[in-house]
């Protein structure tokens, strides 16, 4: 008689960091995973396809989603002034709205875009407290305002990741006819 193994999921806290920080960093580690796993295997000719005109590319998904962690935690959280190294650095405001092919990446050079970004975050998030979580600020450098606070914008995005992971993977799937 064989007997079944069960496969046990478990969420352990980033070392280092506030256990309450550690659980949401490692679950936005855990989506960016499989983000990275996804452009893995693109071509450039993939990563900058358009299949319809209102539908993005997925390498412009790809660095959106890196400008907005780099724009949550540095801005929105952090409130650092923005340099031009940084607006360079995130692909700040230049993302979805520009054609992916003249940038002339790979997805190698996507992953590591997101990558050093998320190093980024995770250096700012190694000040934060668990009493910072749901400590409530403003910023009033969002469009819109911002009052909220950690634990919010880091739900926010691995929410945020996911939907555009999702978004990625069905394009994904449509330019390879599957």
């Amino acid at each position: 008689m064989s007997r079944m193994t069960t496969i046990k999921d478990v969420l352990e806290p980033i070392d280092g960091y506030a256990r309450e920080v550690g659980f949401y960093l490692a679950g936005l580690e855990e989506v960016r995973a499989q983000t990275l796993e996804l452009l893995a295997d693109m071509s450039d000719k993939e990563l900058s396809k358009k299949i319809a005109p209102a539908f993005p590319q997925i390498g412009g998904l790809a660095l959106h989603l890196g400008e907005c962690e780099f724009w949550w935690i540095e801005v929105g959280l952090a409130k650092k002034e923005i340099t031009d190294a940084d607006r360079k650095f995130a692909h700040l405001y230049d993302t979805t709205t520009t054609d992916f092919a003249l940038k002339n990446y790979h997805a190698s050079d996507c992953i590591e875009i997101l990558q050093n970004i998320h190093r980024r975050t995770a250096e700012t998030l190694l000040t934060c407290s668990d009493e910072d979580m749901d400590a409530v600020f403003s910023n009033d450098l969002h469009p819109d305002g911002f009052t909220g606070s950690l634990r919010w914008i880091l739900h926010h995005l691995i929410d945020h990741e996911s939907n555009h992971r999702g978004q990625m993977a069905m394009i994904k799937r449509i330019i390879r006819g599957g």
